[in-house]
């Protein structure tokens, strides 16, 4: 593996270095990157913001309510009830209709036993050689619906500072869309604007044909514009550049433990192995958080690769949020700290 697969890989999954920065915080509603897709990069698919349809069965509800409080009132006013007038009673299968979505509800859906959570983000101020580059959010949108299925919409925001971006400027987004019930990535969508290049790519698995189809549409100094489209074999489970991020959250993390975990870049498969190296406490600017360190190594056909020494903070809770990254390259040291930390309540 080449330094600049390392990078993307590193930057992607454990969010340093190559996505330097973005200091964006979490909005409801924040526009996806997949809102202004092109035909070509769409290819007939349809991804929207889910809407709950129990929610219209709340609001029906409530307005049952008021009109029960409302006819309770009416009835007070009247000295003599009509004899001739009949109580409406709600029928036995309404009830058992309301309770059997209800029941629907909770057994259809796992989100509730995953520690990330729609709202969350981190912010991390990343640095090389004591210079800020700049900061990166990484966090949980609001759900989303593709071809039938509600999925998690994870993402990932870097870009550089003004200093690094005298350099090289880099803005980059990536966006993966997660099927909770397979606990796989069934799009990845990448958005790139770097001084040399502008383009977006999508990825989109498909685990029952074992399948995955890339798509990219762009501009490089190279290529002028294009676009290629391309397909490989899902041989094995995995998970995609940031949905490896929070995969590994789940992870029951026991200390002196190692962990696989595979990551698909484009379309080769890198074999990862999550150490968990100890806990310690952490020193942030939010105060003292307990942690988990776990130190990721990576292999490609089962070749090892020593490229650089990652370390990983995770929070010691029930959310296990990243808060510090360090990597050692060859030229140096990229740290990102905690800037800032959002949990919903």
């Amino acid at each position: 593996m080449n330094n600049k697969i390392i990078l993307r890989l590193t930057a992607s999954v454990f969010i340093i270095s190559t996505l330097s920065s973005c200091g964006t915080v979490f909005k409801k509603n924040r526009k996806s990157v997949y809102t202004e897709d092109s035909e070509f990069l769409k290819q007939g698919r349809k991804i929207e913001v889910f809407k709950d349809p129990d929610l219209k069965v709340s609001e029906n509800e409530t307005q049952e309510k008021k009109s029960s409080k409302k006819q309770a009132s009416t009835q007070k006013t009247v000295s003599k009830p009509d004899q001739n007038s009949k109580v409406v009673k709600p029928k036995a299968e309404d009830k058992a209709k309301t309770k059997t979505v209800k029941e629907k509800k909770v057994a259809t859906d796992k989100s509730d036993k995953f520690p990330f959570k729609v709202g969350e983000n981190v912010v991390l101020a990343a640095s090389f050689f004591g210079v800020e580059a700049g900061r990166i959010t990484i966090g949980v949108d609001t759900f989303k619906m593709i071809e039938g299925k509600k999925v998690y919409n994870f993402f990932a925001i870097g870009k550089t500072s003004s200093v690094f971006s005298m350099f090289y400027k880099i803005g980059n987004k990536i966006e993966s869309l997660w099927d909770p019930a397979i606990e796989k990535p069934v799009s990845l969508a990448f958005d790139a604007k770097e001084t040399k290049q502008k383009y977006k790519s999508r990825v989109y698995f498909d685990w029952d044909k074992k399948k995955a189809e890339f798509l990219e549409e762009g501009w490089s100094k190279k290529k002028g514009d294009y676009k290629e489209k391309k397909t490989w074999s899902l041989d094995k489970p995995g998970q995609d550049i940031v949905s490896a991020i929070f995969y590994t959250r789940t992870l029951p993390l026991k200390i002196g433990k190692t962990y696989n975990v595979t990551v698909f870049e484009d379309a080769k498969l890198i074999d990862t192995r999550i150490f968990v190296d100890r806990k310690e406490v952490l020193k942030t600017r939010v105060g003292k958080l307990n942690t988990i360190v776990i130190k990721p190594s990576f292999s490609v056909e089962g070749k090892c690769k020593k490229d650089g020494d990652i370390s990983v903070w995770l929070t010691d809770d029930e959310y296990r949020q990243v808060v510090r990254i360090e990597s050692k390259i060859k030229i140096g040291t990229v740290i990102a700290k905690l800037h800032s930390m959002k949990r919903p309540k």
